[in-house]
């Protein structure tokens, strides 16, 4: 039975969207190979992570020292306080047939440093693009490792085409061993009917507003226009700018307009409350909330990242919305607002669309992939 390890090289929350394609995918062949997951440990764990477990799925946890530059005297003190403390698990990459390796950003340097040592080991390894950004500085000594790094992957596999752009950009390369692929939602889920006919918006993404901009989107809504309408903003999720944005509700006098929900774990609770998926992110790979809102048969207005382009039919499925800034957010709604009449309308096309876009479960289609692959 061939022996495979998948990675995640998120470091900075315990659990993310971009953990939910290679988690699942890990579980689904777990059944036909003998996987294991090489992770971060967090206390509390993740649940995905305990589910993992339950099936028999090899957990194996990092040991943050590894191919960090402290003295060697420095790096066995390190190891034995945390084997005593039983944090890690010794590794040899050399006991996998393939390891595939998640990024939630395509220039993370951790991938450069481990891509080089499984490289050194002559270890087959994968790369999964969760997410590229050209909102990055990095100069031509780094791009030249990261060349490297790509170039030596059995695999690049990508979640839209602006992203395979922005990476090859990065690179100044093509790269021949890219290959398209989905992010995960439930493939089986049913049209969600509507409890109220409210002009309600969800925006469903983490308050990180680099990332998602929330606070754009926030401060459009403080024109009067739109004070004067009957639009409100529901907003799901938690982060690192949840007091930026509790602020900005209080700064505009926003509060009969602008909701914070926190996190709704029950996504049909969010969808029939609200009749439009609105993300004004700066930068996407392929959006899980998006492709779940969808399902849901739901419209959506995004930015045009990511995979956004492919995934909204202008003025029949959605609208896009150029680009992350106050003027193109202000106008997508507007163009939005236009037609609010037909938002029900829009969001049934939208789930048709979604079904003709992506014809097979994004993980049985993954998984199907790195079966011909190993």
């Amino acid at each position: 039975m061939k022996k495979l390890l998948f990675t995640s090289l998120n470091d900075h929350v315990s659990w993310g969207g971009s953990e939910e394609l290679w988690s699942k995918t890990a579980l689904f062949l777990s059944e036909a190979y003998d996987v294991s997951i090489l992770v971060k440990k967090w206390n509390p764990e993740a649940k995905q992570i305990k589910a993992l477990r339950d099936n028999e799925v090899n957990i194996i946890y990092k040991n943050p020292n590894d191919l960090k530059s402290k003295s060697f005297l420095q790096k066995g003190k390190d190891v034995i306080k945390l084997l005593l403390k039983k944090k890690i698990v010794s590794i040899d990459y050399n006991d996998y047939d393939h390891v595939f390796i998640s990024v939630g950003n395509h220039l993370d340097v951790k991938l450069i440093d481990l891509a080089e040592h499984l490289t050194s080991k002559k270890v087959d390894y994968s790369i999964i693009v969760q997410l590229a950004t050209d909102l990055r500085l990095v100069n031509d000594t780094t791009i030249k490792r990261f060349t490297d790094v790509y170039l030596n992957a059995a695999k690049v596999f990508y979640l839209s085409e602006d992203n395979i752009y922005k990476t090859e950009l990065t690179l100044a390369e093509e790269l021949s061993n890219k290959e398209k692929i989905n992010n995960p939602f439930y493939y089986n889920q049913s049209y969600t009917a509507l409890s109220t006919d409210k002009f309600n918006l969800a925006c469903v993404a983490a308050f990180i507003s680099f990332h998602k901009a929330q606070d754009v989107l926030i401060s459009v809504l403080n024109q009067e226009k739109w004070k004067q309408r009957a639009i409100k903003l529901n907003l799901y999720g938690d982060g690192i700018n949840a007091n930026q944005i509790k602020k900005l509700i209080q700064k505009y006098h926003l509060e009969n307009h602008v909701e914070i929900k926190g996190y709704v774990q029950n996504k049909e609770d969010i969808w029939k409350e609200n009749m439009v998926c609105i993300m004004p992110s700066r930068m996407e790979g392929q959006s899980l909330a998006m492709l779940e809102a969808m399902s849901h048969g739901r419209m959506v207005i995004a930015t045009d990242v990511g995979d956004s382009v492919n995934l909204i039919k202008e003025n029949e499925t959605g609208f896009l919305i150029e680009a992350a800034t106050f003027k193109h957010i202000d106008e997508a709604l507007e163009k939005a607002w236009n037609v609010k009449e037909k938002w029900v309308d829009y969001g049934l096309n939208s789930r048709q669309h979604l079904y003709h876009y992506i014809k097979q479960d994004p993980v049985v289609e993954f998984a199907n992939k790195i079966k011909k692959l190993v």
